[in-house]
């Protein structure tokens, strides 16, 4: 089942994304994944007309998959554009069609709110970048944009 996530849900949250980032990590690191993870969670609760969180749970309620989308108005391009951060099914629970359900929620919501575009990074060396899950969804990768982020030094 795929519905909008609460508050209450974001230990559960958390868990899956440090599974996920977490691997050969440190167990301070996975300390202070825990902890920016569940931060940021809350400021997406906290102002839910620019975030939207989505949870696949399965039958015995527990969370197994999230989406993470914020809506980014983009003026020099017609429309709002929602952008995914996050999509990530815990490890035992990949491969059931829980990613394309957690898709089609974000779809819907963004045609509810009349958003012209759907993007996304995908890390090339991800596995679901090599089955191309996000190809198949109906993504085009845009190989006449390059990518650049710059680290910036929180002091």
């Amino acid at each position: 089942m795929i519905e909008k996530a609460k508050a209450d849900d974001i230990t559960e949250i958390v868990k899956i994304i440090v599974e996920y980032r977490g691997e050969g990590k440190s167990s301070e690191e996975r300390r202070e994944m825990s902890a920016a993870a569940t931060q940021q969670l809350h400021a997406c609760f906290a102002d839910l007309d620019n975030h939207s969180v989505y949870v696949a749970r399965d039958a015995s309620d527990e969370v197994q998959g999230y989406l993470a989308i914020h809506w980014i108005p983009f003026p020099a391009l017609p429309g709002i554009e929602g952008y995914i951060s996050d999509l990530i099914v815990a490890s035992k629970a990949r491969g059931q069609g829980l990613g394309h359900e957690l898709i089609l929620a974000a779809e819907e919501e963004a045609n509810s709110k009349g958003a012209k575009r759907l993007m996304l990074n995908n890390r090339k060396g991800a596995e679901s970048y090599d089955r191309q899950f996000y190809a198949k969804k109906g993504f085009t990768e845009r190989i006449e944009f390059a990518n650049f982020v710059k680290s910036l030094d929180s002091k």
